[in-house]
């Protein structure tokens, strides 16, 4: 009798290991299920879908004293102004982050410089933001600017030693976050 209680014991004693493994699976299944759909959410939620932002693609060989003019462009909330590649509209206002990078070369003279200004069209012209540029040099320049909603701004390029840009990249990013309070 000894032997069949121990027999009935050990039984019993793999039932419940079972019924508890299976527990934890199903707990971990559930745990998972939860945790990809929150995921997908956040996913659709997402800062490149809510963030206000534009990001300009490559604009090429630029010569001194004119306005860029923008290719292809990616954003929400900021974009080109219609019938316009050189004037950025301003959905939301607020401070927004400026952030280039430029490449800049001169065949002419030794030491060539420029600049590179950040306009508010209409109002005169108003300089937003300005950065120096030299002579066979890439660099990443940023600055903080600050623009309201419905303004259009542009960005001229100025040199009296023949610099030309090779190529430039521009974007703006929103400081406050993803919703646009303004």
């Amino acid at each position: 009798m000894d032997g069949e209680q121990r027999d009935r014991r050990a039984w019993s004693l793999a039932v419940v290991v079972t019924v508890q493994s299976v527990l934890v699976a199903a707990c971990l299944a559930v745990t998972l299920h939860v945790y990809w759909g929150v995921q997908q959410r956040q996913d659709l939620n997402s800062t490149e879908n809510n963030e206000i932002y534009i990001r300009f693609e490559v604009v090429s060989a630029v010569r001194a004293n004119q306005t860029l003019e923008f290719g292809d462009y990616t954003g929400n909330n900021v974009s080109l102004s219609n019938n316009s590649k050189s004037k950025i509209y301003i959905g939301c206002t607020g401070p927004y982050i400026l952030h280039m990078y430029v490449c800049c070369t001169s065949n002419d003279v030794k030491g060539a410089n420029g600049t590179l200004v950040l306009l508010l069209v209409g109002g005169g012209g108003t300089p937003l933001s300005s950065f120096s540029l030299q002579q066979n040099v890439c660099r990443g320049l940023h600055s903080t600017v600050y623009l309201k909603a419905k303004e259009e701004a542009s960005l001229y390029f100025s040199s009296p030693d023949n610099l030309k840009i090779k190529n430039v990249t521009l974007g703006l990013s929103y400081l406050l976050g993803r919703k646009c309070i303004h």
